[in-house]
């Protein structure tokens, strides 16, 4: 999976893949955040506090979520197709 690194004090990036949120602490390694919404995904993705995006929108709803002994980040970062169809209006879509 190819994270989408990200601007924040404590995140270092996320990533996104078959309903599941991955996130990059600093420090303290990669969790694992299930059955998130897409649209949830790239809300904390492009907000303007990643770290209180997560707070309100993933961990506060209580997501099950389980901390990874391996990363599943791949070197590259890139923006992952899941997220990109979020944030990407359909075509003929007014925003």
């Amino acid at each position: 999976m190819k994270p989408v690194k990200v601007d924040s004090s404590n995140i270092t990036a996320l990533g996104y893949q078959n309903g599941d949120l991955y996130v990059r602490f600093k420090g303290s390694g990669v969790y694992k955040y299930k059955d998130v919404p897409a649209a949830v995904a790239a809300f904390v993705v492009f907000a303007d506090s990643v770290g209180s995006a997560l707070n309100t929108q993933v961990k506060k709803p209580g997501y099950a979520f389980e901390k990874l002994e391996v990363s599943p980040f791949d070197d590259d970062v890139a923006l992952s197709a899941e997220l990109e169809a979020a944030v990407t209006p359909a075509p003929g879509a007014v925003a």
